[in-house]
């Protein structure tokens, strides 16, 4: 691994970086929300706009192959083009309030969505539902059946999973119920989904493993602490512990494997098929094949990592207040 570039963005607070895997794209606040688009090669600036409009910064927007979707604070998801920054469609979920990271497939864009409801003369968002709009239009296609209790999370493959409290659901893309079961131990992160599980990472070292297809119960695994959310390549999930980064097997139902780091994790891991990658609280990037077990580290001088993004043979690691650009092919 070597730095290639670096990069500041005083006076931006640094909200997430995304790609689309051709391009990077910084996501910062000022008074109003930042983008700016970079060639993951030449670490050049493509393009960069504002959206002043408010937003809420803790939900991830999504991006596909010419669009960024934004949750707002107005009951909608606003469409803008990633290239010219021009607003392309407003989603309207109705008189409700985004609460999930944006998903998308070919054809829609998947939300969930706080239902507000009047009670003692106070509003109340405790009823939560999931929003279905097209992607072209904006237009509501369709909305789930309302679930309630917290935590709630949701993610999006080829079926839509919601965790709300200690019940996981699933629905089809229409925003139908099809299952349901209970999980036993309360939740941290969104489920974890591959091609044929669901995984739910407790807060106090327990992973419930389903089966995606009827979410029947298949392993309950006592693991360390998770301490950030966890990532998976095929059947298999990596997770962070306080000093350690755990290898889940899911098709064996057993943890295969427990490598400990030198440095304690300071943010969420990424990965591609031979490679997870990982941050430090003292400014290191740790890089662990997965074939051999062994690991690598880089300094790079930052006092901590906070945010990992990877592009073909380019992570991009942010730290307070700069991008770095590091090759690791």
């Amino acid at each position: 691994m070597q730095i290639q570039s670096s990069k500041q963005f005083n006076d931006v607070r640094f909200l997430y970086c995304l790609s689309d895997k051709l391009s990077l794209y910084f996501f910062g606040m000022t008074t109003d929300l930042m983008i700016v688009c970079f060639d993951p090669e030449s670490f050049e600036k493509m393009n960069a706009f504002q959206v002043n409009t408010s937003i809420q910064p803790d939900l991830k927007p999504s991006i596909d192959e010419g669009a960024i979707y934004i949750p707002t604070g107005f009951g909608e998801v606003l469409c803008f083009d990633k290239l010219s920054g021009d607003l392309l469609a407003t989603m309207d979920v109705g008189t409700m309030l985004v609460v999930s990271d944006i998903y998308h497939d070919d054809q829609n864009v998947y939300s969930l969505c706080a239902i507000p409801l009047s009670a003692n003369g106070e509003i109340r968002k405790d009823n939560y539902s999931i929003c279905i709009n097209d992607k072209n239009t904006g237009g509501k296609i369709s909305q789930s059946q309302s679930v309630s209790k917290l935590p709630i999370f949701m993610n999006v493959k080829d079926k839509i999973i919601v965790l709300s409290g200690r019940k996981l659901m699933s629905f089809n893309k229409m925003g139908l119920l099809q299952r349901q079961t209970n999980v036993v131990f309360p939740t941290a992160y969104k489920p974890v989904l591959t091609k044929n599980h669901v995984s739910c990472f407790s807060n106090i070292g327990t992973v419930e493993i389903f089966d995606l297809h009827d979410l029947s119960l298949t392993t309950r695994l006592q693991i360390g602490k998770t301490e950030y959310p966890p990532v998976s390549q095929r059947e298999t999930i990596f997770h962070l512990t306080e000093n350690s980064l755990e290898t889940i097997s899911l098709s064996e139902g057993k943890i295969n494997h427990s490598h400990m780091l030198k440095h304690k994790p300071s943010c969420s891991l990424t990965c591609d098929e031979n490679v997870v990658y990982g941050g430090t609280t003292n400014g290191y990037i740790f890089k662990y094949d997965i074939k051999t077990r062994r690991s690598e580290y880089l300094k790079t001088g930052a006092n901590s990592i906070i945010s990992l993004e990877l592009i073909e043979e380019y992570l991009f690691a942010v730290s307070n207040n700069t991008i770095h650009q590091i090759r690791v092919a």
